[in-house]
Formats: structure tokens, sequence, C-alpha cells
């Protein structure tokens, strides 16, 4: 199938040097089956044999082809077939920028169709939320999520075929899985929430309305939120429901002002103070300037599962410049980083510039005792102010943190049904091949 797709653009680049050239046509069998479940006694086979035929005639098979194996792409399939993940989307490898905030992009891992399943462990078993497959077989494993304008084709999910269009035929796209533990029983999709001043209704506004400005400086627009006193900061969450699971990413420069606390949640009410909060989760990343820290500028990862707060811990800049390969002068006050959280039903990891920090697990033990991840939907809170006992210094005037390219996965969807569901045709093919049907002659 694969090889279908890839002699598509092939022949139409060789179509364009000479009206009358000849295109060589291989369909391997072993891309060469494609059934509709359902329709088991129906099987598209292709010969190993070398056809010789004028680019007219060639491309017409190959579309026929293409067109066939569409429509069998279309059929009911059994959930528990999720084989690589959750089918977010076709993504735009040609100018790879998104995936190089996380890993090289010329690290890749050589697969072959029968073996391409593997993609989805090899990538998890690195920390990576993200597998990408490439016609050619590479598996590419990233923590980075892609922004829309890298979706493919015209820059948004296309969830057919993930072939370049004939008027791009150049262009290198992938097959984008969010590794997620529960790709079998839901669907997961690619969000891009804005902050552009005509967005701020998709956002409710908790406290101090005044302190948080939408601007339209960048794509996607960005988040302005302000302190201007200990008793004066900001609060606002998402308008769009509540979320089991999934992965939210923001790129952040918070404020590095004493006794000022920045905060990117995920938190499943908005009931403050945590003793009146009732049963709830969370889980959240914090930019600290007061105690607990007891250095400017540092990290608190930490996560409560109905109520009772299971991991906390503090990373000062010196703990996180270490981790990250970071010079000792750079600090997530002083420079944009991207923040992420990743939650999973047996797992919640935090990570930084799309380097996993920090990944605790079901039953491990932390010094709160031992971790569950949460299990209570719930949406995302930026928020600015002062914690415990810290007192504000207002003569340097408002502290600001601003937030932008906020972009998440959310697993709201229905469990996947169809093969279109599960990826593009030339991938189900290989993922989901017809059964062989056994012949049992009689005498």
């Amino acid at each position: 199938m694969a090889r279908l797709f890839k002699e598509k653009q092939q022949l139409a680049m060789r179509c364009k040097e000479s009206a009358a050239a000849k295109a060589e046509v291989f369909a391997d069998a072993a891309f060469g089956s494609a059934v509709r479940p359902g329709l088991r006694n129906t099987q598209v086979l292709f010969s190993h044999r070398t056809l010789t035929v004028t680019c007219g005639a060639a491309a017409l098979l190959l579309a026929l082809s293409l067109v066939l194996i569409s429509s069998l792409s279309s059929g009911s399939v059994d959930a528990a077939d999720a084989k690589l993940g959750a089918f977010i989307g076709c993504v735009n490898l040609t100018k790879p920028e998104w995936i190089r905030r996380t890993a090289d992009y010329t690290n890749f891992r050589q697969f072959t169709p029968q073996t391409i399943q593997g993609c989805r462990s090899h990538c998890a078993d690195q920390g990576y939320p993200l597998a990408l497959v490439s016609m050619d077989w590479r598996c590419r494993c990233t923590l980075s999520l892609p922004d829309y304008y890298y979706m493919w084709p015209d820059y948004v999910p296309n969830r057919e075929e993930c072939i370049p269009m004939p008027s791009k035929p150049n262009v290198e796209t992938a097959a984008a899985y969010y590794v997620h533990a529960n790709a079998n029983t839901s669907g997961c999709r690619l969000s891009y929430p804005e902050f552009y001043s005509s967005s701020r209704s998709q956002w409710s506004i908790d406290y101090k309305s005044a302190n948080i400005e939408f601007r339209n400086n960048t794509r996607g627009g960005s988040l302005y939120i302000r302190q201007l006193n200990t008793a004066s900061g900001a609060r606002l969450r998402s308008r769009d429901g509540d979320h089991m699971y999934g992965m939210w990413q923001v790129r952040s420069l918070p404020t590095a002002r004493t006794s000022s606390v920045t905060a990117f949640r995920i938190r499943s009410n908005n009931i403050y103070p945590r003793s009146s909060a009732g049963s709830f989760s969370e889980i959240d990343i914090k930019v600290l300037n007061q105690a607990p820290a007891e250095v400017p500028s540092s990290l608190r990862f930490s996560a409560s599962t109905n109520s009772r707060l299971s991991y906390q811990e503090v990373l000062a800049p010196a703990t996180y410049q270490r981790l990250m390969g970071w010079s000792g002068n750079r600090t997530v006050t002083n420079t944009s980083t991207t923040l992420s959280i990743n939650w999973q039903p047996t797992f919640v990891s935090w990570a930084l510039d799309g380097r996993v920090v920090r990944t605790i697990r079901n039953g491990d033990m932390t010094s709160l005792g031992t971790f569950q991840s949460p299990t209570i939907a719930a949406r995302v809170f930026f928020s600015i102010g002062t914690e415990g006992r810290g007192r504000f210094d207002a003569a340097g005037g408002p502290a600001v943190s601003n937030f932008n390219n906020f972009r998440r996965i959310i697993c709201d969807l229905p469990e996947p049904r169809t093969l279109a569901e599960l990826g593009p045709p030339w991938l189900t093919a290989v993922l989901y091949p017809a059964p062989v049907a056994s012949s049992t002659g009689s005498a």
C-alpha cells in the first residue's frame, strides 16, 4: 500500500517531464491485501509482477487502487485493535521545527510493515507520548505537540490518507499517534485554545478580570496575567468542559517577583481553599518565588487525587538546570519555556521544553504516601498570586506572567469504530490485514 502512494507521487513527477514516459508500478503482496471487516470473503490482491505501462494507464491504475483501498477502510473494527495508540491526525514533516523542540529530526528508528506496530512501545519506553509513522516506515518520537499550522494538508488535520496533495508532491507526511493507555476505549484529538482578544469568551475569569489581558501579538494570541499587590492576582480557566486524561502544553514566561507564584494546572473544580474544595483532583506546575521554595524561580510539581496531595516536589534552578543541560544563568523566569503535563491512568509526567523531568507512576512511594494518578475529569487553569504568608513588594509595579502557544490532546471522542479512526489506509492495511482463508479441500 505504501508503495502505491509513493509511486503515485513519483509517477506524477516523471509524467511532468515527458507525456510519453513509462512508469514501473510495483505492488508488493505484503501490502496488497485489504479487507473491510464484515466482508471477510473479500480480498484485493496485487501481483508481484512488474507492469510497464504508459503514464496515463499507470495513473489510472494507481488512482483506482487508492480509491478501492480507501473504500475498504471505512468498515467497522474491533476497538481493541488501536495498535499504535490514539490516531490524532496527519502532520507535515517537511519543516520539522516543532519536532526539533524535543528530539533531533534525524533520530528515527527504521521499521518494516511487519514490525511497525513496535513504534508505540519504542516511543513509550523513552517517555515520549507521540509516535509519528511516515510512509517509509520510519518511527519518530516526540513530546512536542504540533502547532495547527503543521497539520496536513492545508494546516488542518486530515484523517483520511496522510499523503501529500498532488500540488505538493515533495512534502513528507506522517500519521501521528498519542500513546494513550485507553486508546481502545476512547478517541483523542488535538485542540488549540486561543488567547486572542476575540477569544476571551472561551475562558471563565474567576478572579480579577482587570488583571487579565488577551493580546493578538502572536499566532494563537498571548495571555498576560498581572499581580498588583499581595491581595491582588488573577485566575482563569477554560470553558469547554472537563476532560479525562490527555496532554496539556504551553509556552510560558512567568514573573520572578518575590512572593509571586505563577501556576499552570489541571484541576477538577474551582473551589478554594483546598480545605473547602471537597473531592477534587489536581496536577500542576508552579513557579515559586517564595516558601516552600528556598530559591527564587524554583519549580514545584504536584498532584492530588481525591483531595489527597499524593506527590509534591520543589526543584531549585540548579536542579532543573542540571536535568535540562541548561547554563547556570538560565531559569524558567528569564527564558521562555514550554511546560507540559501528560496525564495517563497509570502515571503523570512533567516536562520542560520537550524533556521529561519527572514521571510518577501508580504505586510509587513518595514522601506523601503511595501515588495514584488522578481519577476525576478536569480542565486547565492559569493563575498568579501570593500563597501562604508571602508578602508581595508592590513598589516595583505590577508583576506580569505570560503564556502563549497553548495546545493539548484531550481524549473525549468515542471509541474508534472504523479503520479511518485508526489511521490512514496505507497504514491500517498493514496493521489490520485480511485474514488468510484456510484451504481444506475434500478428497
